[in-house]
């Protein structure tokens, strides 16, 4: 677990967040975060838990976020995100819970989230 939760840590999170293959949970919740999530946060295949809400992270939500099998809860509301929520969140399948309210992002309801069978808050 890496938890820097309700500090004044600044700054982005760097791309070599991918090299922790062993991650679990990822929590920098209520912080000074800024800049992207970096695509390569989809290397850290053993996460279960992304907790990156009350930011100031803008850019997309990374489609890398496929690659994370295990993936059961994600946590983005509350940041500067845009774009459209990628389609690939739908490979996710051991969704329990997506927020990502609170941002810029743009789009429909994706037809993919129709394969989370363990959804159970959107």
């Amino acid at each position: 677990m890496l938890g820097i939760a309700e500090t004044s840590i600044s700054g982005s999170i760097p791309s070599t967040i991918g090299n922790l293959k062993k991650l679990q949970t990822l929590s920098i919740y209520t912080s000074l975060l800024s800049g992207p999530i970096p695509i390569e946060i989809g290397d850290c295949t053993e996460l279960e838990n992304i907790y990156l809400y009350e930011n100031s992270l803008s850019g997309s939500v990374p489609s890398s976020l496929q690659r994370l099998k295990n993936l059961k809860n994600l946590l983005l509301w509350q940041n500067s995100l845009v774009g459209v929520i990628p389609p690939e969140l739908g490979n996710c399948l051991q969704l329990v819970l997506i927020d990502i309210s609170m941002n810029s992002l743009t789009g429909v309801i994706l037809v993919t989230f129709g394969k989370l069978g363990s959804l159970q808050e959107l």
